[in-house]
């Protein structure tokens, strides 16, 4: 998902455009930016952190009402313990969604209901 050269809150609200602040699952880290929501980001995140721009696209998806999410890599840039904050969200936040990840970590498969290998880890299905 891209970001755009707009406020942390212009971007997350292209999910939803009526969203609160308090819809946002990213709250916390939100508010922690030197101008919180208001935070500009520059062009494509240029002012935010490879993990903090994924952040911010996952808040803006899990605001949206699409039937189905398509997550290449969407934790990469993170750490494991926001990493399983972010998964844990995923699961709360997609209870009538597809939710296809396609991922090298294999902390992705407890809350999978099918996991496929692809490539030389093929076998292992």
């Amino acid at each position: 998902m891209d970001i755009f050269a707009m406020s942390v809150r212009e971007n997350i609200r292209l999910g939803r455009p009526d969203a609160s602040d308090e819809d946002v699952c990213a709250d916390a880290f939100i508010r922690m930016l030197p101008d919180g929501y208001d935070t500009r980001v520059g062009d494509g995140g240029a002012s935010l952190s490879g993990g903090q721009a994924q952040r911010v696209a996952l808040a803006r998806m899990a605001l949206s009402n699409a039937e189905i999410w398509l997550l290449d890599e969407a934790t990469s840039a993170l750490d494991a313990e926001m990493e399983n904050l972010v998964r844990t969200a995923v699961q709360s936040a997609a209870k009538d969604t597809l939710v296809i990840v396609s991922t090298h970590k294999d902390s992705w498969h407890a809350c999978a209901d099918r996991v496929i290998y692809l490539g030389e880890e093929a076998a292992r299905t």
